[in-house]
């Protein structure tokens, strides 16, 4: 698979906190972020990774070893 553009460390630390279960509210909160950011950070992340939706930038991050999903 063909490494995408690369993301910000903000997109990525979003992707993360999405992909280990955090809510919008909760990442707003601990970055001290609005939600309409967190929105934006996630649609361009997508459209960097030329993903379908949040669920699958995560799939595609992961694969790509840019996130880690920790239990």
């Amino acid at each position: 698979m063909e490494k995408a553009h690369q993301l910000t460390s903000r997109q990525k630390q979003i992707l993360e906190l999405k992909a280990n279960g955090f809510l919008n509210k909760q990442i707003c909160a601990q970055l001290d972020l609005t939600e309409p950011t967190i929105h934006e950070h996630l649609k361009r992340a997508c459209k960097t990774l030329k993903a379908k939706n949040t669920a699958h930038a995560i799939a595609l991050a992961v694969m790509q070893d840019l996130i880690t999903i920790t239990d």
